[in-house]
This record gives structure tokens, C-alpha cells and sequence, in this order.
């Protein structure tokens, strides 16, 4: 008698398969679902979206559903988790140094805290374009160029720092800038990209010719390390924040034509984490860790006069400014953040929820979301008229920095795991985006943030909406009422008083 073994049919090993998935997926978020079980299909579909078929088609069409207008609000990594398949447990270090988006927005580099190297990453899969190396200390800040062409980041130990110059294209390096003699803290790009200005632990902050690597000129005056630097709108001036406890807790700004010190702006007691300046360059806004707690402080650039002091029950360890100008969004260390007035100072709103410090903020480019990264473990997505929270997105580390896109529902992080995490605002549209214009002579010219594009605009036009005139672009833009001008250079005797 011939015994014969039934063969299972297609239909049925593939719901094995897809039961399997589903349950090795479910294992591996399970330290989620077990406090936020709400996040069952976005954790999962994100484990499961590089699946084959007939599993990825199934997602397919349950993502279209849960994508349509009137939706709950989810959101989709597009960034693939580096996971081996005999994954148990995931340990992460501080690795994450950080990040910063290409002005189109098709791609991001990431800077390695705990070890020598950059990455560049394809914004549409997620895809790793390039590794740079070089760099023979861990890479603590990163820029990119306005035309998006290269990248310049900055690295070292107290034994020196250096910057480097890369081709974004290519990733070969182009130069190395030497001259720090501790570690570079941050670093940026002027708004027309022919120069860099860095800040180091040594004191000091460098300005760099970008097409050569050449020191244009060093500028001296803090006595305690630099620990954040911002260009102005218009790149004539550069404020850098700096100190230690009770050490050099200033803010500086400097004149960028003469490398001198316009102003010193003193009020903080502890070390200076963070800064930012408006949309219309006329006021800067920092953030401390003070001996009861933190502050933020607003500051009138024309006469150096502090305009408000914002009380914090902890340190502020990032800040940003809206797109309009009328609000600040200041990320502290008790796991709050804060929406302050930006004419004021006077607190709109605190926006609760985070378990562990927020390390990290930004605002979308219309200015209704704000996004927040966190040593919990987490990003959220905040809407910024109400302080309503939308969406949470679990990562596998404690996140350090977050960057919104320019002109899309996308946002790049970075984990102290020295993981890159992009992801897609499902269910988040974004209405006009908010630009500024910029006086040239008796002409007002706008430039659109998803094209590139550069137009004139009339008066008239100030503070209404628009479309960019691109025909394969049409992107809705609004105007913001004022415009973007330099300031009077003046001596420096007459820029407000070194209080």
C-alpha cells in the first residue's frame, strides 16, 4: 500500500508565512504594544512593509486605507531598521553626533558621535548613498551647503578639532580645515554658501573660506567653550552661545565683515546649550541650564537689550523659532516642551508626555507642527496651535536630534545608537509654506523652499498667499508681512552696550 503525503497548497503556506511575520514582528515590539497597544498597526507595518508578497501587498492596501483624508494621524518609517533575523534584544550607546537635511530634501547626512565617520542616506528608500571617512575623532556637527553640493563637518577631542570639507555627490573629500585645538562643537553655512563658521571647546569660533578651506579669521572673546553657533538671514553677523557653570555664560554676536565683537549679551548664570534667530534677523532667542533650572531669553540684536526671560523648572536643551516669527517652541530637560511668545516671552503652552529629557525640536515649514526627540525613546508630533499630541513614533535608542523636511511631511532623526531614522507624517498635510522676503535694493525677492526658485514680488504681496510661479512646481506659499534686511553696519562701540 503507497502512503501519500499531502502537499500543502500556496494559499496555505502563505498564511503561515504571513502568521509567522506577523508573529516575530509582534515579539520584537512588544516592549511597545505593551504600554501603547494603540500602536499596533503602525509599529507592525513598520516592521513588516519590506516584506514580499503576497504580505506587502496585504499592507499595501490596509496602508491606502488608513492614508485616506479624515484618518487617524500614523507614522510611516521609511528608513529600515538594521535588525539581524535572530534579534532578541537591542543595546545601544551613544553614538548619534548629528544630522542635517539637503535643501531639496532628497537626501540626509548623519554625523557619528562615536565613531570617525558621516553617512549620507536616500530620503525615498531609506537607502544608504555614501560613507564618509576621514576623520580620525568622533563627528559632533554637520552642515549642509545652500545648493546642496557639499557638506562640511566638524570633529575632534580636547587634543584638537578639525572640519572637513565633502562632496555631497561623491562623498570624496575636498579639504580639511585645521586650526581648533579642542573638539568642534557646531558648525554652519553663510546663507550665500561661500563660508563656514564653526564653534569649539577651545573658545573660539573659526570663519573658513568654502571654496578653498582657507581661515578667514578667528574670533576670540568667550573664555569657556563654544557650545552653539547661528548665522544671521542675511549672513553679516553670527551669534555663538557659550560656558560652563558659572564660567563665560554669554551670548556674542560678531560682525562677519570684520570678524570683530558687536555685542556680548549676559543674563544667563549657567551654560548656554542653545540658540536661534528669527526669521527677520532682528532678535535672538537662547536657552540655559541655570543653577534652579533653565531660561529662555529673548534678545533685541539692534541694541543687545534682553526683551524677556522665559523660567524653566529645568535646563532647555534645544530651541526653535517659528517660520512666522510669533512663536518658540524650547525642548527642556523634564520631558516637557514649551510654546512661548515671541513678542512677550509669555508662555501659550506646555506640550507633556515625554518620560525622558527632550533633547531635540523643530517646526514644520508652515509652521502648524512641531516635532520633538527624546531620551524616551520616542518622537512625537505635536500640532502647534493647540499643544495637542498626534503621533508617536517608537525607535529602538534615545533620540538626540530632529529636522523637519522643507517642504514635506517628512522628518530625519538621529539615536544615540548612531541610528538615522527618516519617516512620513501619514495623515499630516501641510498648508502654505511660510517664506520670507529679502530686500535686494528696491526689488523684494522670495525663494521657494521646494523648488529652489527665486521670484520678485510686489509690496502689496507681503503677508497674503501665493503659488510659486514654477510651473512644474505651483507650491502655495505665504509671506510673511515683514522683510528680511541688513542691519546698518555700525562700530562696534555703537552696537548696543557689552552689558
Amino acid at each position: 500500500m503507497t502512503t501519500v503525503q499531502a502537499t500543502p497548497s500556496s494559499e496555505v503556506v502563505d498564511q503561515r508565512t504571513t502568521l509567522e511575520a506577523f508573529a516575530q514582528a509582534n515579539r520584537r515590539e512588544m516592549h511597545v504594544l505593551q504600554g501603547q497597544p494603540e500602536l499596533l498597526w503602525q509599529q507592525l507595518h513598520n516592521q513588516l512593509q519590506w516584506a514580499g508578497p503576497p504580505l506587502a501587498d496585504r499592507l499595501s492596501a490596509e496602508r491606502e486605507q488608513r492614508s485616506r483624508p479624515g484618518a487617524r494621524p500614523w507614522i510611516h518609517r521609511y528608513s529600515r531598521l538594521r535588525e539581524s533575523e535572530a534579534l532578541v534584544r537591542t543595546l545601544t550607546g551613544r553614538g548619534f553626533g548629528a544630522g542635517a537635511v539637503s535643501p531639496d530634501g532628497t537626501w540626509i547626512v548623519s554625523a557619528s558621535g562615536d565613531g570617525h565617520t558621516l553617512k549620507i542616506w536616500d530620503v525615498a528608500t531609506g537607502a544608504e548613498r555614501a560613507t564618509l571617512t576621514g576623520h580620525t575623532h568622533a563627528v559632533w556637527a554637520c552642515a549642509v551647503s545652500p545648493d546642496g553640493t557639499w557638506i562640511v563637518s566638524g570633529s575632534g577631542e580636547h587634543s584638537g578639532g578639525t572640519l572637513k570639507i565633502w562632496d555631497a555627490a561623491t562623498g570624496a573629500e575636498r579639504a580639511t580645515l585645521s586650526g581648533h585645538t579642542a573638539r568642534v562643537n557646531a558648525c554652519a553655512v553663510s546663507p550665500d554658501g561661500t563660508w563656514i563658521v564653526s564653534a569649539s571647546e577651545d573658545g573660539t569660533l573659526k570663519i573658513w573660506d568654502a571654496a578653498t578651506g582657507a581661515e578667514r579669521a578667528t574670533l576670540s572673546g568667550h573664555t569657556a567653550r563654544v557650545n552653539a553657533c547661528a548665522v544671521s538671514p542675511d549672513g553679516t553677523w553670527i551669534v555663538s552661545a557659550g560656558g560652563l557653570a558659572f564660567e563665560d555664560c554669554t551670548l556674542k554676536i560678531w560682525d562677519v565683515a570684520t570678524g570683530t565683537e558687536r555685542a556680548t549679551l549676559t543674563g544667563h548664570t549657567h551654560a548656554v546649550w542653545a540658540c536661534a534667530v528669527s526669521p527677520d534677523g532682528t532678535w535672538i532667542v537662547s536657552g540655559s541650564d541655570e543653577y534652579s533650572g533653565g531660561t529662555l531669553k529673548i534678545w533685541d540684536v539692534a541694541t543687545g537689550a534682553e526683551r524677556a526671560t522665559l523660567s524653566r523648572a529645568h535646563a532647555i536643551m534645544a530651541c526653535a523659532v517659528s517660520p512666522d516669527g510669533t512663536w518658540i517652541i524650547s525642548a527642556s530637560e523634564d520631558g516637557t516642551l514649551s510654546i512661548s511668545d515671541a513678542a512677550t516671552g509669555a508662555e501659550r503652552a506646555t506640550l507633556s508626555g515625554h518620560t525622558g529629557q527632550v533633547l531635540g525640536c523643530a517646526v514644520s515649514p508652515d509652521g502648524t507642527w512641531i516635532v520633538s526627540a527624546s531620551t524616551d525613546k520616542t518622537l512625537k508630533i505635536w500640532d502647534a496651535a493647540t499643544g495637542a499630541e498626534r503621533a508617536v513614533l517608537v525607535l529602538p535608542g534615545s533620540v538626540m536630534a530632529v529636522a523637519f523636511h522643507p517642504s514635506a511631511p517628512l522628518v530625519a532623526c538621529g539615536d544615540f545608537g548612531g541610528g538615522v531614522h527618516l519617516a512620513h507624517l501619514v495623515g499630516i498635510d501641510l498648508g502654505p509654506l511660510v517664506v520670507t522676503a529679502a530686500a535686494g535694493g528696491a526689488e523684494l525677492t522670495v525663494r521657494c523652499p521646494a523648488c529652489g526658485e527665486a521670484f520678485p514680488v510686489e509690496r502689496d504681496r507681503l503677508g497674503t498667499e501665493t503659488t510659486c510661479p514654477r510651473p512644474a512646481c505651483g507650491t502655495r506659499l505665504r509671506i510673511n508681512p515683514f522683510v528680511l534686511r541688513p542691519l546698518p553696519r555700525r562700530r562696534r562701540g555703537w552696537f548696543g552696550r557689552n552689558r
